[in-house]
């Protein structure tokens, strides 16, 4: 699991002190809205109108640790298409009621903040050789420099240095290649070769840094080039919902400490690099329809750290993961979590299913589509590991073609682990359907893979589910049989669902759980009748194939509405032959949302015709495709719209996938 940068975690204290000690209490006065614009604003003005906008968001900063600070019902919003160089630092409590609310206002694209410092002016620090400094700017907290693309611990003093001695003292302490030094907003870095250039880059620590609040509402932003895209700490009832999170050298969404009660729903993650989303030490939180691509270890031509997850729930309890889409990335990971949930959630080519780890587990509902291109097994599956007293149960999940094992478990200290109601599926032979340790109850599952099967029991393996069964005495009621999923290369959550000729419809039927078969499955909220329960779908007697309602367009595809009901769509553009090596990229508006189409193909196409695929949850029942300036559609040769799913949340919600 993650390990938290000291420096880091030294400058998130010193800028708690300096909020706790500054901040008054709410007073009774109506609400106030407060603007920032980039392009119009001015920092003279009070900020109360459109046209007496802020310009800076150092000013938000300013006024949170004033003698009047924000108060319940306040909202500060950023005008849409602006774009500011900086973060939002922020402590503030609202009400029940009436939170406080960062968002924005106007027409077009979300408020973009950026977190690389650009243009960085260097000045030689006076008296001391070999060493510059800058100012990063009022309200700013770095997160991570780098030099030449190598990584610098940043340190910073005990005590002030306002007094020429005491700075002296600490700028003897860097280090050229090591070591960067911060105060407030000032940093020095010493160096062998002149003024720092072009080859230091500096990234601040978030777009939102939100320590010490309760009631607050962070949506409708766009945050890219951070360490960590939005960064709550200590705080309570706090919603982050409609952010788009991109290009973040950390944590896309990070709760970092004592954080209860969160709302984090309906965001989107693309290239982070430690983990998508995470929760270290909080209690009853909530992550619901977030979409996230692309966990990776190079963000921004930089190598980064971490473990690689899509959520990553660290030392937590009562934490809910539910209705996640999770691609290019990891999938659920634990480490000594409590009493917590995830369910109907969807994994597609992620390097790790996630391990339940931890005590009072539940995992179900959830579809693990772990396969690479052409069928082959890609991550490992589920392993569940009881750490004391107590239950961890994994029931009601798809998994399909994973590599070494499907379902895993073990238990010390007086805990169990408890397997019912799963499909594990392969169309490759070799991986073991189970490797069970002690303290493992399994029953009423289906497994398939061709030819002979594989079960692990104790470190024996066991070659037949009859065999398995004999010398295990486990999985008595279960089944060796195609699911007949209703494609033969499943890529979305609907391609999962089976029919009534399905083999594993013979063990369809109730389980001993407290929970009623109404919910326990991915699709419970959806009406089907004479529904039995099997897996993470419930077995469809009408379930179609989605290629059935696939709408295709070969020309004149962009400026152009395809009309769609409510749901979630996957937009799959096609290229010519080599069309990707007159370009390196494709730029186009889905529903408004800018995506770029890169140079890397797509798995699932021929390379020599290379695709690349999004998803899309529409908010006006159609898609619409429009170029950008001076981009050629041609070389697009087809635009795929295939039904990816029900929907799950509301607004636009647009993804590279």
């Amino acid at each position: 699991m993650m390990k938290t940068n000291s420096g880091t975690v030294r400058a998130m204290i010193v800028f708690s002190i300096v909020w706790v000690a500054n901040v008054a209490p709410p007073s009774a006065r109506a609400a106030t809205t407060y603007y920032v614009s980039s392009s119009s604003g001015s920092d003279a003005r009070d900020g109360r109108a459109p046209d007496r906008a802020w310009k800076h968001l150092w000013k938000i900063y300013m006024k949170s640790i004033s003698r009047i600070p924000f108060q319940p019902g306040d909202n500060i919003l950023l005008k849409r298409g602006d774009q500011w160089d900086g973060q939002i630092c922020l402590q503030a409590n609202g009400l029940p009621q009436t939170p406080v609310t960062i968002s924005a206002y106007g027409d077009g694209p979300k408020p973009l903040l950026n977190g690389e410092l650009q243009q960085v002016q260097w000045e030689p620090a006076f008296h001391f050789a070999g060493i510059y400094t800058t100012d990063t700017g009022v309200g700013s907290v770095l997160g991570s420099i780098f030099l030449d693309g190598q990584h610098l611990r940043t340190i910073f003093p005990l005590k002030s240095v306002k007094r020429d001695s005491d700075l002296a003292v600490f700028l003897t302490t860097l280090q050229s290649g090591t070591l960067a030094g911060q105060f407030a907003s000032r940093l020095w870095l010493r160096t062998s070769n002149g003024p720092p250039n072009e080859q230091v880059r500096i990234f601040r620590l978030a777009g939102i840094s939100l320590r010490n609040s309760s009631y607050v509402r962070i949506e409708n932003l766009d945050i890219e080039r951070f360490q960590t895209g939005i960064d709550i700490e200590n705080s309570q009832q706090v919603t982050v919902r409609h952010n788009d999170i991109q290009d973040v050298l950390g944590i896309g969404i990070y709760l970092r400490l004592e954080d209860s009660d969160c709302l984090v729903e309906s965001n989107t993650v693309f290239r982070s690099g430690n983990t998508a989303l995470y929760v270290l030490k909080g209690s009853r939180n909530t992550f619901r329809d977030n979409w996230v691509s692309h966990v990776e270890k190079q963000i921004l031509g930089l190598n980064v750290g971490g473990d690689k997850m899509g959520v990553g729930l660290q030392e937590s309890q009562h934490t809910l993961v539910e209705y996640n889409y999770f691609t290019r990335s990891g999938g659920m990971d634990f480490y000594y979590e409590r009493g917590s949930t995830v369910r109907y959630n969807y994994l597609y080519s992620v390097s790790s299913a996630g391990a339940p780890h931890g005590v009072d587990l539940e995992v179900y509902g959830n579809i693990y589509n772990l396969g690479k291109a052409g069928g082959k097994p890609g991550s490992v599956g589920v392993n569940a590991v009881a750490t004391g007293p107590g239950t961890i149960s994994v029931f009601n999940n798809t998994i399909f073609n994973a590599s070494k094992f499907f379902l895993m478990g073990s238990a010390n200290n007086r805990g169990r682990v408890v397997f019912f109601d799963n499909i594990a599926a392969a169309t490759i032979p070799g991986s073991a359907l189970t490797t069970y340790g002690a303290s493992v109850t399994s029953n009423h599952n289906c497994f398939f893979a061709p030819g002979e099967p594989v079960f692990i029991r104790s470190k024996t393996t066991l070659l037949s589910l009859a065999a398995y069964q004999t010398n295990s005495g486990l999985d008595r009621d279960s089944v060796f049989a195609d699911p007949r999923f209703i494609s033969k290369e499943p890529l979305t959550p609907l391609d999962f669902r089976i029919t009534s000729s399905s083999g594993c419809n013979s063990q369809a039927s109730p389980i001993p759980f407290a929970n009623s078969a109404d919910d326990r499955t991915y699709d419970h909220d959806r009406q089907i009748s004479n529904s039995p329960v099997i897996g993470a779908l419930r077995v469809d007697s009408t379930a179609g194939p989605v290629h059935a309602v696939t709408q295709f367009c070969r020309s004149d595809c962009f400026n152009h509405s395809f009309t769609v009901p409510n749901g979630v769509y996957l937009v799959r553009l096609k290229f010519e032959a080599g069309s990707r090596n007159r370009t390196s990229e494709f730029r186009f508006f889905l529903n408004g949302r800018k995506m770029v189409a890169d140079s890397q193909p797509s798995v699932l196409v021929d390379s020599n015709a290379p695709s690349q695929d999004f998803l899309v949850r529409p908010d006006k029942n159609s898609i619409t495709l429009d170029a950008d300036n001076g981009i050629d559609t041609s070389v697009v040769t087809e635009v795929e719209i295939r039904p990816f799913d029900t929907s799950h949340g509301g607004g636009l919600q647009v993804l590279s996938w």
